[in-house]
Parts: structure tokens; C-alpha cells; sequence
């Protein structure tokens, strides 16, 4: 059996200061807040240099689920920025996902001459159970 589940997106980057560059929903300011602060957190460790990394989170009181992957933006001459690729799921729909690596398949770095335009779009996923 299969269900299509629909999915919000956000990309977050570096433009005078990391802020939300797309969006294919609206957010209450309390969630905002919260989605603007966690798509900018650093991924330095100690032996090494920045690493990729995969944060989850509850916003809009439970009801939805955010999953996103961030990376390092070399492209950009102010150090320190990244890219953050946020994909939100209604909390029914997490029990729905059968398979965690078409998942990490959504994730896009952007470019940094991109005009954001697929990241302003909801993402359709298959979901096989």
C-alpha cells in the first residue's frame, strides 16, 4: 500500500546575516524564532573541521516534526555561515515514513548564485507500508 504525504520545506542561509531565504509555509513567531535559531547552530569539533549534521525538532506545540541537514557554506567570504535545509511533517505522517535514507535523499544544498525557487514549493514523498 502507498500514501502520498505532503511536506513543508525551509532554507535558511547567509544573506546579510543567516536568515530564512524560502519557504513553502508561514510560521507563528514563537516556531520562527525557534527554526532561526537551530537552522544556525555550529558544526566545528575539536579534531576536526566543521562536520554535516542532522537536527530534529517539535514546533507548532507538537503537531509538527522538523528534520533538517546542515552544512558549511566555502562559498561564502564571511566565515562561519551555513546552509540549513528544513523539512517539516505533520506529526500523523512520521509514522507513515518507511524508509529513514528517501529521507535523507530530500536534503539539497543550495548554491549560492540559486534563486531558492525549489525550496518555495511543498515535497511529495511516496511512502510505501
Amino acid at each position: 500500500m502507498t500514501k502520498v504525504i505532503n511536506v513543508d520545506q525551509v532554507l535558511h542561509g547567509y544573506a546579510n546575516g543567516h536568515q530564512l531565504l524560502a519557504s513553502s509555509c508561514e510560521f507563528n513567531i514563537d516556531d520562527r524564532n525557534r527554526i532561526d535559531e537551530l537552522s544556525d547552530l555550529n558544526g566545528h569539533c575539536e579534531q576536526q573541521e566543521f562536520v554535516d549534521y542532522y537536527t530534529g525538532y517539535p514546533i507548532e506545540n507538537g503537531q509538527r516534526y522538523v528534520i533538517a541537514k546542515t552544512w558549511y557554506a566555502y562559498e561564502m567570504r564571511r566565515p562561519g555561515c551555513v546552509w540549513t535545509h528544513s523539512i517539516i511533517f505533520d506529526i500523523e505522517d512520521v509514522s507513515q515514513l518507511s524508509n529513514i535514507a528517501e529521507i535523507m535523499e530530500l536534503f539539497l544544498r543550495p548554491i549560492e548564485t540559486d534563486s531558492y525557487t525549489n525550496y518555495k514549493n511543498k515535497i511529495a514523498i511516496i511512502s510505501y507500508f
